[in-house]
């Protein structure tokens, strides 16, 4: 008899031992097949770039092909203008000598005084204007002359002067008048800042809690601290221009103009004069703070996901209380169920996790109306109190619902093309700086800051590594995630409807954590109409 249950045992045993390397070798087969699955979406990704980079260079070839027949047909045009503008030149010229051989001359016509004339240089009107001679047997000689003492005289409005004034030309004539004026103007120099650009910096400055000085020194220490991310982006639409900076110059340099004495913008551009590649470290910069807040934004959303899942891997009380809800199901089918077969009397081991959804539905015949639920939580009450703690051990899991684990993922991987992102900037830097210097020794120039950019670059550098290794941090993640998620689901017996929709087996508990809290209410509610009744 004992040999025969010796047998029986190690018949049970090889028959766990095969049940569990079976549910290892599914495991690897699953795993193999998600890999596989991954390889070929990543093969599809790349056919698809594959055409579309084809298409493009097709694209960009019809492109190159109808410039050249629009060129074709501009310089066409250009010639047909001409010749066109050549014959009604020669029909105007016909026009003047035909008037000049039918004009009956009365007497010298007086030259025109102009009452009014403007300050500033104006807009032309392409008009074709007659001669004085010739005006005379036309209307036009009375519509022009018109005396002082007229009531309907035209008066030019102030406000037109500045409206249709020709700013190039206004330029001009200053910038003639202070090389006139100082004989030291620098060719191309400003001569001044524009009132509407002066107005701006002014204005961006203002929001910027900062001193030039202490800007000046934010940006070569590559101080992340006090020059954030909005900060950057602001500096950015302010950077010194060229001119600006030789104006600035100019002025303190040759003009002798003290620094106090400069304008708070001028001030400004003179602080940030001396600031090697000043635009390309702040580009830079700020592709930095991009990928950062998005590194921050894709790791919170990994660790709220990751913990959701922990804790319902985690959870002893989450057993313990489906265990209890598997109890009552088995009791309440082993009636109905023996009467149609007597083995459904053994009950069942497990069910899906969906059928949580119904617990609420089942109401008792009393006058309280208990839902199943509600009863089992009093139950928990009485006899498994720990087992209510199952609210508390998943609490994270109602921020993870809303998360989709397919976009977390698709996060995750863009992460790796936003470090590329930074990576191209970095180097697009560097070239800069390799050729600013190559220049600079050519034309036997010092390189400023020499200290502080080795320090820019360094800082960048730095955070080159880091990011690498943020992103591999990511990934470990996600496949930590996704290792937790399978597992669970293979343990209740769950399936996804979709590769990666963790949130789907995250919702299921987080349902039931719900249905539980307002199951406790119910409970609570009931008791104090107890004691009232008392």
């Amino acid at each position: 008899m004992d040999e025969v249950k010796q047998n029986h045992i190690h018949a049970i045993e090889e028959e766990e031992e095969d049940e569990k390397t079976k549910m290892q070798m599914q495991m690897q087969i699953q795993t193999q097949k998600e890999k596989e699955r991954e390889v070929e979406e990543w093969k599809k990704k790349f056919r698809a770039l594959d055409k579309e980079n084809h298409l493009l260079k097709n694209a960009i070839g019809a492109l190159k092909e109808q410039m050249k027949e629009m060129e074709k047909q501009i310089v066409a045009k250009q010639e047909k203008s001409s010749s066109l503008s050549e014959q009604n030149d020669a029909e105007i010229a016909t026009a003047i000598r035909k008037r000049k051989r039918q004009s009956v001359t009365a007497g010298a016509v007086t030259p025109k005084k102009l009452t009014q004339v403007p300050s500033l240089p104006m807009l032309s009107w392409d008009w074709i204007p007659i001669e004085n001679e010739y005006v005379m047997g036309t209307l036009w000689k009375s519509i022009g002359a018109t005396s002082v003492a007229d009531t309907e005289t035209v008066k030019i409005p102030q406000d037109f002067e500045l409206l249709f004034r020709n700013p190039g030309m206004e330029n001009e004539i200053e910038d003639a008048v202070n090389i006139k004026d100082t004989n030291e103007q620098e060719e191309g120099l400003l001569s001044n800042i524009s009132v509407w650009r002066e107005k701006h910096v002014r204005e961006v400055l203002k929001q910027i809690p900062a001193t030039p000085a202490q800007i000046r020194m934010c940006i070569l220490d590559a101080d992340d601290g006090k020059l954030g991310r909005d900060i950057i982006d602001k500096l950015l639409t302010i950077v010194p221009q060229t001119e600006e900076v030789k104006y600035v110059f100019h002025k303190v340099s040759a003009l002798g103009v003290k620094i106090s004495q400069l304008t708070d913008v001028e001030q400004f551009f003179y602080r940030l004069a001396d600031i090697d590649l000043l635009e390309p470290k702040l580009r830079l910069w700020q592709c930095k703070h991009k990928f950062e807040d998005s590194l921050d934004e894709k790791y919170n959303e990994l660790l709220i996901l990751k913990n959701a899942l922990m804790a319902i891997d985690k959870s002893e009380n989450l057993r313990k209380i489906l265990q209890i809800v598997l109890a009552f199901g088995n009791f309440l089918h082993a009636g109905v169920s023996r009467r149609s077969d007597n083995k459904a009397q053994y009950g069942v081991y497990g069910f899906h996790l969906e059928s949580l959804k119904t617990l609420k539905t089942v109401k008792s015949h009393d006058k309280q109306s208990l839902t199943l639920l509600t009863y089992i939580y009093s139950y928990c009450k009485t006899n498994f109190p720990h087992a209510l703690k199952v609210i508390d051990d998943l609490k994270t899991c109602h921020e993870a619902t809303k998360l989709k684990g397919s976009v977390v993922y698709k996060n995750v991987m863009l992460a790796h093309e936003e470090l590329i992102v930074f990576q191209r900037q970095l180097r697009k830097y560097r070239e800069l700086k390799n050729k600013k210097n190559e220049e600079e020794k050519d034309g036997n120039k010092k390189t400023m800051n020499t200290n502080t950019n080795n320090k820019f670059e360094a800082t960048m550098s730095s955070f080159n590594r880091r990011a690498r290794e943020s992103c591999r941090i990511l990934l470990d993640i996600w496949n930590e995630c996704s290792e937790v998620a399978t597992r669970v689901a293979q343990e209740y017996d769950y399936e996804f409807t979709q590769n990666d929709s963790f949130e789907q087996l995250i919702q299921v508990f987080d349902d039931f954590m719900s249905d539980l809290k307002k199951a406790r209410i119910d409970w609570e509610t009931s008791q104090n109409q107890k004691e009232i009744q008392s």
